[in-house]
């Protein structure tokens, strides 16, 4: 989301189809935000994600200098935000993010298992 509140971007799991490991649906919408933007900082913008983002996506949103992110269930598996690892609090962040976790966690966790049960 954009600061005035606008939808900039959105993204989905593409792994599969572009046969890419770093198309996870925050990546992609990153990507997608920064073309639409015409700059790889995002600064004052929101990013909404279902599951608390992995090592990688959780890079890619501190160095895209993403203002807040909003999750809705935890992951503890691969969680890097808070969950398993905390990277926006660490020394090797060089960004301030401000998180939101828990946001619909019911509706989210309904969605996630909805979706990988498609799959299985």
């Amino acid at each position: 989301m954009a600061p005035d509140n606008t939808l900039v971007a959105e993204g989905e799991n593409r792994r599969e189809r572009d046969h890419d490991p770093t198309a996870h649906a925050e990546v992609v919408a990153l990507r997608s935000a920064g073309q639409l933007c015409q700059t790889w900082k995002l600064l004052n913008h929101t990013l909404y994600v279902t599951l608390e983002p992995c090592p990688m996506c959780a890079g890619a949103i501190i160095l895209s200098r993403v203002k807040t992110l909003v999750y809705g269930v935890d992951d503890f598996k691969t969680g890097s935000i808070r969950t398993v690892i905390n990277l926006p609090d660490s020394s090797c962040s060089n960004h301030q993010l401000i998180v939101i976790g828990g946001i619909l966690e019911s509706t989210c966790r309904q969605q996630l298992q909805s979706w990988f049960a498609k799959r299985r």
